[in-house]
């Protein structure tokens, strides 16, 4: 579905969220970018939230998809998302 012979990967971001820094991401949509690919880092037992999946205009469409370390999950530039842990 996203695969073109031209396109190439531009830019990488790396976020941690923890106690005491930074514990929210608010729901947007990645406007700079056609896909964002997010790589699972920590065990999702050792936290409650993290990164959600808002497909809807309201918060109660919410979703938290459960992502171990090494699964990649990507989305559209224009799914509004966000991070709450």
């Amino acid at each position: 579905r996203y695969h073109h012979p031209s396109w190439a990967v531009a830019d990488i971001l790396v976020r941690r969220y923890i106690p005491g820094e930074r514990r929210t991401h608010p729901v947007h949509f990645d406007g700079h970018a056609f896909v964002t690919a997010v790589l699972g880092l920590s065990d999702p037992s050792t936290f409650e939230g993290g990164l959600y999946l808002q497909p809807g205009s309201s918060s109660d469409s919410r979703v938290f998809p459960q992502i171990s370390p090494g699964d990649l999950l990507v989305h559209s530039f224009d799914m509004l998302h966000g991070v709450h842990v």
